[in-house]
């Protein structure tokens, strides 16, 4: 074998090498982008729920806020008859 050969070799060996240790470093920082998405979309799903969940509360609070308006106005109205009557 010549030097020029085998500097041929070494520097397509070292080549290949180099070329080896990037795809693993990029093969590894794409697996944890992909984790960290998977786990952002959890987090979405779970934020969804609860958001759901808030609105079916409040949807049920709107209800009861509703029957306690008319209750109140209803005790107005009790309220205003009897004075009306102790006055006459």
């Amino acid at each position: 074998m010549t030097p020029d050969s085998l500097t041929q070799w070494v520097v397509a060996a070292v080549a290949a090498a180099i070329l080896g240790v990037l795809a693993f470093l990029v093969r590894h920082a794409f697996a944890r982008v992909e984790t960290a998405l998977e786990v952002v979309g959890t987090k979405l799903d779970d934020m969804n729920a609860a958001f759901a969940r808030a609105d079916g509360d409040r949807r049920v609070l709107e209800v009861r806020v509703v029957t306690l308006e008319a209750a109140v106005a209803e005790l107005k109205r009790e309220v205003r008859e009897m004075s009306e009557g102790i006055a006459r």
